[in-house]
């Protein structure tokens, strides 16, 4: 049988508390969002998303779920504007975006 894909959140169940404080950055479309809220239902997470497209979808997901803040920003070394890199074309999902320059991705 092949393992679920994605990351394995249970492992880190012995280093935080019930009620840990989660930031996901690059949280995409929200989809890991009812995948950490089934190990930790008590947590409190901060998804970040600079992508609209994305964000939007990552909104919609977590309208209405306790303690989930979506925040249409991206982190970063510094505080200010930058631009990002959004990944177009056949094969290419917004997962893929980066503050990066593109020839460095």
């Amino acid at each position: 049988m092949l393992p679920e894909p994605g990351i394995p959140f249970e492992r880190a169940v012995p280093f935080l508390p019930a009620d840990p404080i989660i930031i996901e950055a690059g949280a995409s479309n929200g989809m890991d969002l009812a995948r950490i809220l089934a190990v930790w239902p008590s947590a409190t997470i901060h998804a970040f998303e600079p992508e609209l497209q994305a964000f939007q979808q990552l909104a919609e997901r977590a309208n209405g779920l306790p303690g989930v803040h979506a925040w249409n920003l991206a982190l970063g070394a510094y505080d200010g504007a930058t631009t990002l890199n959004v990944s177009h074309g056949a094969g290419y999902e917004t997962t893929a975006s980066s503050l990066l320059p593109r020839e460095r991705y």
